[in-house]
């Protein structure tokens, strides 16, 4: 069972993608914001899988949250999802250029598409 780290300040995302990524057989775990994720990452004892991070939050932007991650030598190799309503190639060259593996903006997937692009990226990180 791979172990998900949803990062979304929507709760009806977050119940959207619980369900999704449940029926799948994954474990999920939540922050509602940046702050609360990067307090409870820094003190887990398992690592996730893969971190799927809205980029759109209050409190701390999903850019933020992505340079303490990869900062950070205790969770710089865990992939990163950006996942986001921002549409721009530049936001995305942007993710990229701070070390995130994919950028989705969520209009453009249903959550079965998400799910697999997890899959993948969970497989193709532990060859």
């Amino acid at each position: 069972m791979s172990k998900i780290f949803f990062v979304d300040d929507d709760s009806m995302m977050r119940n959207v993608f619980e369900k999704a990524f449940k029926l799948y057989g994954h474990e999920i775990l939540f922050a509602k914001d940046g702050k609360e994720f990067l307090a409870e990452i820094s003190s887990a004892e398992e690592k996730p899988d893969v971190i799927l991070l809205d980029m759109m939050m209050p409190t701390m932007n999903g850019f933020d949250v992505l340079e303490k991650i990869k900062e950070n030598p205790a969770t710089k190799d865990i992939p990163v999802i950006c996942f986001s309503n921002l549409g721009g190639s530049v936001d995305a060259e942007k993710a990229k250029r701070l070390g995130a593996t994919e950028y989705m903006v969520k209009s453009e997937y249903p959550p079965k598409q998400v799910v697999d692009k997890v899959e993948e990226i969970i497989k193709n990180s532990k060859k």
